[in-house]
């Protein structure tokens, strides 16, 4: 269970600084060294990412429904 947490906490770290990083503006100064990249500059663009979450979300939904269903069925509260 502690994995699964760690796991979930995990996607949801990295699912906010994508969403951070398209809420700075894009750096045009060209005087900057590539060298000092920051975090925000070396994740992928939320496009990528759109319809990953997406689909994390409703799988983790649905495994939630039918794991209750299950408990249900065999008599485990």
């Amino acid at each position: 269970m502690l994995l699964v947490l760690a796991q979930l906490m995990g996607v949801y770290l990295l699912s906010t600084l994508i969403q951070l990083r398209n809420s700075f503006p894009p750096d045009t100064d060209s005087s900057i060294d590539k060298s000092d990249m920051s975090l925000f500059a070396s994740l992928p663009s939320y496009e990528v990412f759109n319809s990953w979450f997406d689909w994390a979300f409703v799988a983790s939904a649905g495994c939630t429904a039918g794991w209750n269903w299950l408990r249900r069925k065999i008599g485990i509260y």
